[in-house]
């Protein structure tokens, strides 16, 4: 492991990628996997040492609560909630008590991250083209011009319904609606009576049962395990989340930029490669890994060691 550091429960790799998934051997057991295409991400679900007529019910609950998030949360669903909020000519906007939950809980993560986890750069994300199939650097003063659009501060929680907004900001909440996915459809899939199975949208996993291992990738080298994570002494949970400049990125003039933006300045974060985080919960886990990767790993160790029950 290279620069790894462990500290109040939270594991931080500065250099993490990635992950693979496995299991021990065994003759007994064996492992069923479904894999779809939602919020943008692979999604898979992997069940182990049950028969397919009872692990097609609960994959179907955990892929359901996955669309069921989507329709939430997505900025590419017309009409959807998100949608809505973006395109509404009010600034005072009724929302569902779910939506309202998860930006307060973006609130929190962007106070402890100080600003660097912010689910208000929808129109900056939009500017350098992220979510297209063709991304390009924008203009500087375009950068500046559609920064002053962006900030959490422009975002103000009246109740558990209602939210004001100023400059017609725009919500993107991918950096955390990843993580919250995971964390419903696992307990769905519990609910259901579902044991010794992993949930993974696009490298944000929470796993049940203690044979799980979680392999912590190089970045520079996919073939590269700088180590396995499993659930501590004790546990049959683990939570996990990366964010890194590995995921979504394109290169210009020999430069990498890539879709983690540094709410300060507008451009690409350059403080980490990528940020690996385990958490109580994947939701926590996957905001704090892309408000860490911006902040930097000497600021985000003093995050780190501020938190408690993590």
């Amino acid at each position: 492991m290279r620069n790894g550091i462990i500290v109040a429960g939270i594991l931080i790799l500065l250099f993490a990628a990635g992950y693979y998934y496995g299991s021990r051997e065994s003759n007994k057991n064996f492992v069923t996997k479904r894999t779809q295409i939602i919020l943008g991400t692979t999604v898979e679900i992997l069940i182990r040492g049950e028969k397919e007529e009872k692990s097609n019910p609960l994959f179907e609950t955990g892929f359901a609560e996955f669309r069921r998030i989507d329709s939430l949360f997505s900025t590419y669903i017309e009409g959807n909630p998100i949608h809505r909020f973006n395109n509404s000519e009010s600034d005072t906007i009724i929302l569902n008590k779910e939506i309202v939950q998860l930006l307060k809980k973006s609130d929190e993560i962007n106070r402890i991250c100080k600003g660097g986890f912010d689910v208000t750069l929808g129109r900056l994300s939009d500017l350098w083209g992220f979510s297209s199939q063709n991304p390009s650097k924008p203009a500087d003063d375009k950068i500046i011009e559609t920064l002053k659009e962006s900030g959490w501060k422009n975002i103000k929680i009246l109740n558990d319904s209602t939210v004001v907004r100023n400059n017609k900001v725009y919500l993107n909440l991918s950096a955390i609606a990843k993580g919250y996915a995971v964390d419903r459809a696992f307990e769905q899939m519990k609910k259901a009576g579902g044991k010794d199975f992993l949930v993974n949208a696009g490298g944000e996993i929470r796993a049940d049962g203690t044979e799980w291992k979680i392999g912590i990738q190089n970045p520079d080298n996919d073939n590269d395990i700088l180590m396995n994570l499993k659930p501590l002494d004790g546990m049959t949970e683990i939570c996990v989340a990366t964010s890194g400049d590995y995921e979504n990125f394109f290169m210009d003039g020999g430069i990498r930029y890539h879709h983690i933006l540094n709410p300060d300045t507008g451009y690409p974060s350059q403080e980490c490669r990528s940020v690996t985080i385990i958490a109580r919960d994947v939701t926590t886990a996957d905001a704090l890994a892309t408000g860490i990767f911006v902040e930097g790993g000497e600021e985000g160790i003093k995050i780190i060691e501020q938190l408690e029950n993590t």
